[in-house]
């Protein structure tokens, strides 16, 4: 099951309710991967930061870098719960590879819970490929802006 925690605008808690569902699916008993495409989930969960690649230079690299490498991008954060960092390609979370990360995620045996961080166009890459949880802190701006994103 495919997870995406997205908000249309900053600092309403997104990473915060990713990190917590993934944190609490492990504690289920379940293996579960958070996949940080916001950049804050170590800070959140006090760990390192991975130093190296992540997720975003997975993106950036293109189709010659294949989908098996992910697995080898992935920290253990607990026993039953894996983190796919950000990385140092940070800023190119975007683009037609999106579309083959999402489909991998979508595919995986385990659950996997995105942050995918604040984003207007979030909906476009996962749509139909699992549930996507809008993080939305009452004010006036977030409301405006829900209203004029995409639909996914």
């Amino acid at each position: 099951m495919l997870t995406v925690c997205w908000s249309v605008k900053g600092g309403v808690g997104t990473s915060v309710v990713a990190a917590g569902l993934a944190l609490g699916t492990a504690a289920s008993g379940v293996d579960c991967l958070l996949v940080d495409l916001g950049g804050d989930q170590p800070s959140i969960l006090g760990v390192p930061a991975s130093g190296g690649p992540g997720v975003g230079d997975w993106l950036a690299a293109g189709p010659d870098v294949p989908v098996d490498a992910l697995a080898e991008l992935e920290s253990p954060v607990t026993d039953r719960l894996s983190l796919l960092h950000l990385g140092d390609g940070a800023g190119l979370v975007k683009g037609e590879r999106l579309e083959v990360l999402a489909a991998v995620l979508a595919g995986s045996s385990r659950p996997v819970v995105v942050d995918a961080g604040v984003t207007a166009a979030a909906g476009l890459w996962w749509s139909g490929r699992g549930e996507s949880l809008l993080v939305l802190r009452p004010c006036y701006l977030g409301l405006r802006r829900v209203g004029r994103a995409p639909a996914g």
